[in-house]
């Protein structure tokens, strides 16, 4: 039991038992935790805010490599469509029934011709050769010719002649 004198009554007494005071306690702990995680919070959200307006220019950067020679689709694991086809040793890949028809120019850009299928420098595609489709790339157009490049290996065709 504690007794304290009022500061307004001289001889004013007041007795607390030890509840009370244990009440008390725990009123002020509560208190202090209850600012300290207001802090914290306050704290926490200003470094949120600092991350978001901050500018990773000199941070490093997420690099997304897909090498179809190495590994699986990230996208389709189960997807067969990376798998090569395997050229048979014995059969010689056939590229006679190439043609080049025609040449023309829009708007400054060059397209070929070629199998009926127009290209323009640097696309790729397959065309019909016969039975069989030949994958190749326009690698450059010239007044009277086209340089493709067929399995790695350049190839110029001429207009009007089959390669």
């Amino acid at each position: 039991m504690f007794t304290f004198k009022s500061p307004s009554a001289k001889s004013t007494t007041a007795k607390l038992d030890s509840g009370a005071i244990m009440l008390f306690a725990l009123l002020a702990l509560a208190l202090l935790v209850g600012l300290n995680k207001s802090a914290a919070a306050v704290s926490s959200a200003s470094a949120a805010r600092d991350a978001l307006t901050n500018d990773f220019s000199g941070g490093t950067k997420s690099i997304f490599i897909d090498d179809p020679q190495v590994g699986r689709d990230p996208f389709f694991p189960d997807s067969k469509r990376r798998i090569g086809q395997a050229v048979k040793a014995g059969t010689p890949l056939n590229y006679s029934n190439l043609n080049l028809q025609g040449i023309s120019s829009v708007r400054g850009k060059r397209y070929a011709i070629i199998n009926t299928r127009t290209f323009e420098v640097g696309e790729l595609g397959g065309v019909k050769a016969g039975s069989e489709t030949i994958k190749l790339k326009c690698v450059e157009i010239k007044e009277k010719s086209a340089v493709v490049s067929i399995d790695g290996h350049l190839q110029e065709i001429f207009l009007g002649s089959r390669l």
